[in-house]
């Protein structure tokens, strides 16, 4: 982003090159779509009557569309081509979602398959959001905004919500939490609390708990931080891709199903050891593949209108949908549904997302808080086969991205553990007054 500077003049407020304040768009409309999405959420997973007229299929749509098209403006009026060194593996991308798409307008064969089109397709485009939270002083402006709104709200309902749900609305906090001693004083407690509440109010949402403990265990390892050298990101990063390639040829041949690690301990559990070990992801993946298989689509993928094919992942009001078809549009993991859709090319192309944005935090960050989101990321394309949904762009796929983004961006990585300090304490000020370095890192 070599003509781009975004920063904090005195008295003049933010400004891109120094000639205009911060866009309406990024002020206002930007943080207003994610607050939207994060209400949205938030009502379907409470009791409270007040909220049900918010949680509408057309305004989960519409806040969904207007996310994406803020976050399209951005890019295109602000990331010109030469401005963008580190982006092209998106462009890339985003031509062959294009392709994927226009071959799922050929694919359609009913009402059904059409329907998944439309609601699987705008989900292939949110990796878009990364060209907005690469900008330090946008994503400051959502989470102050989220902070400062969203998560007095969540206190207000929370005897009205669903147990099993707190930590997928609190999901930015995970990017916070490994960066705990960066935060003011009031809010290092407030943050941790929040974090122990997401791993212990319910064992029920596994996936949830354990990417709070992970980001538990990201916060200690900053503890430790004396004992831990560079080499130690690096490995972590390159176990955190390489153990789903092992855990393949291990479950392929037979020798260890790390999915079903509960058929494997030869005792009985309890109820709640029994729920945080059962296999709810082989079959998926079987059903996954073999759909693939089945019509030679594995390099090209089923496309987003065909989803896959299924006789045990659908519920009675979608058996009944689809009738004898027996397809379903989507599935849980993120990476399972970009294979089914885009085939083993646009699965390279997202998975690269994740290998270039650790890396970069990693190999190519001047401060120890962007290696420690690095392994965050890692671990997040690790989660992505079992979980980390993309069927609807929500708080959970903002937060991910929002973390990539800062991966992708030379700003966040050019700033020394001191500004970033700085950065960080801006979120919850009302306004911010610390210029941040643009120096670009190739």
């Amino acid at each position: 982003m070599h003509n781009m500077d975004i920063s904090y003049q005195a008295g003049g407020g933010w400004s891109l090159d120094g000639k205009s304040r911060l866009p309406l768009s990024i002020r206002v409309v930007l943080p207003f779509a994610v607050m939207v999405k994060a209400m949205i959420m938030l009502s379907m997973y409470s009791s409270a009557a007040i909220l049900h007229p918010i949680c509408t299929e057309q305004a989960i749509s519409l806040s969904s569309a207007l996310l994406l098209a803020v976050s399209f403006v951005i890019m295109r009026k602000y990331f010109r081509q030469d401005a963008a060194p580190t982006y092209p593996l998106f462009s890339i991308y985003f031509l062959w979602v294009f392709i994927c798409c226009l071959r799922g307008v050929f694919a359609v064969d009913g009402y059904w398959s059409a329907r998944a089109l439309a609601t699987n397709a705008p989900t292939l485009f949110i990796p878009v959001l990364v060209y907005v939270f690469s900008l330090p002083e946008v994503t400051r402006q959502v989470l102050s905004v989220w902070f400062r709104i969203f998560i007095p709200v969540f206190f207000l309902f929370i005897l009205t919500l669903n147990p099993d749900f707190y930590a997928s609305l609190l999901n930015p906090l995970l990017m916070l939490v490994p960066w705990l001693p960066l935060l003011p004083r009031r809010w290092k407690l407030v943050v941790l609390v929040m974090a122990c509440l997401m791993v212990c109010i319910s064992m029920g949402a596994r996936s949830q708990i354990l990417k709070a403990l992970v980001a538990l265990s990201l916060l200690a390892f900053y503890c430790g931080r004396t004992l831990l050298k560079d080499c130690f990101y690096r490995m972590m990063r390159h176990v955190l891709f390489l153990l789903p390639t092992l855990f393949l040829v291990l479950g392929l041949g037979g020798v260890f199903n790390v999915l079903d690690v509960g058929s494997y301990t030869g005792v009985p559990g309890s109820s709640m050891e029994d729920d945080l070990l059962a296999d709810s992801r082989s079959i998926v993946f079987e059903e996954v593949a073999t759909s693939s298989v089945k019509d030679g689509c594995i390099l090209l993928g089923r496309t987003p209108a065909q989803g896959y094919e299924t006789n045990f992942q659908m519920s009675q009001d979608e058996r009944q949908s689809y009738q004898d078809q027996k397809r379903r549009a989507w599935c849980e993991p993120v990476l399972l549904n970009i294979f089914a859709w885009t085939g083993v090319a646009g699965l390279l192309l997202y998975t690269g997302f994740y290998w270039q944005a650790s890396y970069l935090a990693i190999y190519r960050s001047n401060n120890r808080w962007m290696k420690l989101l690095g392994v965050f990321v890692a671990f997040r394309w690790l989660w992505g086969w079992l979980e980390d949904t993309n069927f609807n762009l929500d708080i959970m796929n903002v937060s991910l991205w929002m973390m990539i983004a800062m991966c992708y961006s030379s700003r966040f990585r050019a700033m020394t553990d001191r500004e970033l300090h700085e950065w960080v304490g801006s979120i919850f000020r009302r306004s911010s007054s610390n210029r941040v370095s643009s120096v670009h890192i190739p």
